[in-house]
């Protein structure tokens, strides 16, 4: 940290300097040009006496004005290594929040484009009934999405944000994500047992039995349970504008950033 020979900014020193050099010529009045009728002595006993009380009253009045200003000094120099602590935390938020909102927005694409044109031929669905629409909707929104698992150490980096704002923000981008990630993307175990529960409804089918019934009922139910899951992420994404809420939060970061980088290098 750079060393500064003079600790007082401008604006004070030209306090100092005026009451320095117009308090001679109050003192010089008060004494010499005017005297109240009730008191006694000579002016030079009253310079003598005005010289030591003032000495006094003002050297007092600088120990506290230097006393407040070293405290407050104190305390925006804590203040500053506080912000300065949080540059770890905000470089790691600024490039998970970069991912989690690329993710989120080429998921909302991905969905679109399946919603819009057919698997197999490619081409753009037209004259479409409501309905119809709502349907590939729906299968659009059934499908897999490469939306990768929060990152849970950023939870840690959250909590040494100062900004109350920025940090409840921080908490409800990950709290989306990370619900939004797990509903919509599966992982290799989940395919794999998607593939069997294919291969025992197609048993199911062929031999039906009272055992592969109640098989086929519990995954029917779940898969439903995982549908309605997975169209309230999706309207969660788009009802809420959490796409939006993303890119605010990113851009308060951002800022927050700027400021950090500021301070150190104004200490530097």
């Amino acid at each position: 940290m750079r060393k500064k020979w003079w600790s007082l900014d401008w604006q004070d020193t030209l306090k100092i300097i005026t009451v320095f050099l117009i308090f001679p010529f109050i003192l010089n009045e008060v004494l010499f040009s005017w005297r109240a009728p009730w008191t006694n002595g000579a002016g030079n006993d009253w310079l003598g006496f005005w010289g030591n009380y003032s000495g006094a009253f003002v050297g007092a009045l600088v120990a506290l004005w230097i006393a407040r200003k070293q405290i407050n000094d104190q305390r925006k120099l804590e203040s500053e290594k506080r912000v300065l602590a949080q540059l770890p935390a905000l470089v790691f938020l600024k490039y998970e929040m970069e991912r989690m909102l690329k993710e989120l927005e080429q998921a909302l694409e991905n969905r679109n484009g399946y919603a819009e044109y057919d698997d197999k031929t490619g081409e753009k669905f037209t004259n479409l009934t409501k309905d119809e629409k709502r349907a590939h909707k729906y299968r659009a929104e059934d499908k897999i999405y490469d939306v990768k698992p929060t990152n849970t150490e950023g939870y840690t980096y959250i909590t040494n944000i100062e900004s109350i704002d920025l940090h409840v923000a921080l908490i409800e981008c990950f709290n989306f994500h990370k619900e939004f990630s797990e509903t919509v993307s599966q992982s290799h175990s989940a395919k794999l047992a998607e593939i069997e529960y294919q291969k025992q409804l197609d048993k199911h089918h062929e031999n039906p039995t009272e055992e592969t019934a109640i098989l086929f009922k519990q995954k029917f139910f779940r898969r439903f349970e995982v549908q309605a899951i997975k169209r309230q992420a999706w309207r969660r994404l788009e009802e809420e504008n959490q796409i939006e809420k993303f890119k605010n939060t990113y851009q308060e970061l951002l800022e927050e950033l700027d400021k950090v980088k500021k301070i150190k290098i104004d200490m530097s």
